[in-house]
């Protein structure tokens, strides 16, 4: 059976482009007459050339380093292919092969052979490897055929794989965990790092470290070669944040660093040329994230960086979209592990498009989409901080949660005993309306609520299986509390305990403050005129996360959307976390016959079904009664009581409903 056309549509392209490659390659004419710089054939190189490689250590000058080639790797995976050399110069004969290198052109006989991209931890020379520029033009000349369905078919992988990971978080509350316990951790962890950041197994993410970069962590004695780590700068976080953040970010290539972003102005006069800083945008603003690497060639509108790809697709050729932006070097700082660079992002002068095995590519001009942040953080101080998101789909929600958290922690400090209430507006592209959630949390880590209010639901919105949906705005607001303000529901008391249908009940719920008293708090309850003499009602007092969970399991259909609104309305109805919730469970005259209700059946009636062989599913019918009572704080717990309902005609017995 021949494949569909558009399972070889991708493979025809590639296939295309590697002749075309080759041709050029084996023509230096062709190369110049396309306007570029001629290139050196691997088959060309002998041990001991020796040439010329570009960057820029300090501003934004781009300085030359000698280079000498040392040979040829043939079974290097992915590319299959890397040309190791010996660097020297001023500079790097102090520091070794620097991080944040990756993409510096290399120069043969004033012809391009490559760009550095590798290196070995812990070495005392400067030696890395070059990816070759021919399998970097082969990144840059795949057309993106097919790139919707593989978007499209990433995406609801992402949706699976969350869905997933909420089961499991589900699973472990009904266990018992709360936030911040372990099991709790893992689980968010596993959530939150999206696919550009970490690996996948085809199934679901999972944070493992490939081989070469645990030889790049810290102790490591292995003397593997590896792909150089991109320096991702952080600008505006505490250094307990970037600890944080490491192990996640490592995992996929990048070294968090403190500072080095100065902001990605929209105009900058630092011009991109090979040797010059560039690096995906994805926050600027009261906090900058950046990950610099260099600029290799600049081919008419197109732009080949970094020698190897800035994520972990997997793919031949994986679609992004980030703001691509030129830098300056602050700084070198040298390092016995591995020397890196300080840059900040000057100004935006394009967007990444691609990420491949050989190189990042992306296109001069243009705009990569963005979306307004605003995080305000109330309490004995008020602060509202402002941020441009990187809007692409893959990385969105995981960028919004981060800087959540980030400016939450800032007022927060680390192991504060802080209540938070929270609310979060999330809009998106082709919606008026915003999606509005609320809760509060009392005694829980603070990037917990950010994960809570702003990771999930817009990751469950944007990776929802009926809808594209975009994040278009998203503003945030917690108010910060000192101390905990919650309380635990330690007994339920009934007054009277024996009521007549249409009758009054007054519950006394007993509350223990954290660290404080106990109070008494009173809810009236009446009793439906249809409840039968001669029952029990159950009477439950419990806290919103118990109450959503029985509305779950008692009504799953509402749980289970069929459309976009569907899925939002479920989103809004999460509980806010405060009041006391009153469940009262009565049973009423008639019966539930096949699922079908059967209230005002004679006793005649109601003793012939179910009394025959062939009948089919019979229940007593019930009515629940649900109340709430706001109250000042948090509560936790839950109690439960029984009241009898009594027959108004005192003395008669009551009728028989066995």
């Amino acid at each position: 059976m021949p494949l569909p056309a558009l399972a070889i549509w991708p493979a025809l392209t590639v296939a295309l482009a590697l002749l075309c490659v080759e041709a050029r390659a084996a023509d230096p004419a062709a190369s110049q007459a396309g306007g570029g710089p001629q290139t050196m054939s691997i088959a060309d190189l002998r041990p001991g050339m020796k040439g010329y490689g570009l960057t820029t250590f300090e501003g934004d000058k781009v300085e030359r380093f000698d280079v000498e080639v040392l040979g040829v790797l043939r079974t290097w995976a992915p590319q299959g292919t890397v040309v190791m050399i010996r660097m020297s110069g001023p500079v790097l004969d102090q520091t070794g092969t620097i991080s944040g290198m990756s993409g510096s052109p290399v120069f043969i006989d004033d012809r391009l052979l490559g760009a550095v991209a590798y290196g070995f931890p812990n070495s005392k020379l400067p030696i890395a490897g070059v990816t070759p520029i021919e399998e970097m033009l082969v990144s840059g000349e795949i057309e993106e055929a097919g790139s919707a369905l593989r978007q499209g078919a990433r995406r609801a992988a992402f949706g699976r794989a969350l869905r997933e990971e909420i089961k499991a978080l589900v699973d472990a509350y009904a266990a018992g965990h709360r936030p911040g316990d372990p099991a709790i951790r893992e689980i968010a962890g596993r959530m939150v790092l999206p696919l550009g950041f970490r690996r996948w197994d085809g199934a679901r993410q999972t944070a493992v470290l490939e081989p070469a970069l645990r030889r790049l962590m810290p102790g490591a004695q292995e003397p593997t070669l590896a792909r150089l780590p991109i320096p991702l700068a952080v600008g505006g976080a505490s250094p307990g944040a970037l600890q944080a953040l490491a192990p996640g970010l490592s995992a996929s290539g990048f070294v968090p660093v403190q500072g080095g972003t100065a902001g990605a102005s929209p105009t900058t006069s630092i011009q991109p040329a090979p040797g010059v800083p560039v690096g995906p945008v994805f926050v600027t603003g009261d906090i900058d994230m950046a990950a610099m690497g260099t600029l290799t060639l600049i081919d008419g509108d197109r732009v080949l960086a970094f020698g190897h790809p800035a994520f972990d697709y997997g793919e031949v050729s994986g679609q992004l979209d980030y703001p691509l932006a030129v830098g300056r070097v602050q700084t070198v700082i040298p390092s016995t592990f591995l020397s890196f660079r300080l840059t900040s992002t000057e100004g935006i002068i394009g967007r990444f498009t691609r990420d491949t095995s050989a190189a990042i590519v992306g296109r001069l001009g243009g705009e990569a989409p963005m979306f307004p942040c605003t995080v305000r953080v109330k309490g004995a101080r008020d602060t509202t901080y402002h941020y441009q998101v990187a809007g692409y789909w893959e990385t969105a929600p995981f960028l919004a949660y981060l800087v959540s958290a980030l400016s939450a922690e800032r007022w927060e400090g680390e192991g504060a005993m802080v209540t938070l209430s929270v609310r979060s507006s999330i809009t998106l592209k082709g919606r008026e309306q915003p999606v509005v959630l609320r809760a509060r949390y009392a005694g829980v880590p603070v990037d917990w609520a950010a994960f809570d209010m702003v990771y999930l639901p817009a990751a469950v919105l944007t990776f929802n299986e009926f809808a594209q949906r975009d994040i278009a705005a998203l503003d945030v607001e917690l108010e910060v509390q000192e101390g905990i303000e919650a309380a635990e529901i330690r007994g339920v008391r009934a007054s009277p305990r024996e009521v007549e249908p249409g009758g009054k009940v007054e519950l006394t719920v007993r509350l223990r403050e954290f660290q404080g008293p106990e109070k008494l708090h009173k809810i009236e309850l009446r009793v439906p005129e249809d409840a039968v003499p001669g029952t029990e009602a159950r009477l439950l007092v419990c806290d919103a996360w118990l109450n959503y969970w029985i509305d779950m399991d008692e009504d799953w259909g509402f749980f289970d959307p069929y459309d976009m609104e569907g899925l939002i309305r479920i989103l809004e109805s999460y509980p806010e976390g405060t009041g006391l919730y009153v469940r009262a469970s009565f049973q009423r005259a008639g019966l539930r016959y096949e699922g079908v209700p059967m209230p005002d059946l004679p006793p005649s009636a109601m003793s012939l079904i179910g009394s025959g062989p062939e009948t089919g599913s019979v229940h007593t019918l019930a009515r629940t009664l649900k109340l709430s009572e706001p109250t000042p704080y948090l509560v936790d717990g839950a109690e439960e009581t029984t009241v009898r309902i009594v027959d108004p005609r005192r003395g008669m017995a009551p009728p028989d409903r066995d």
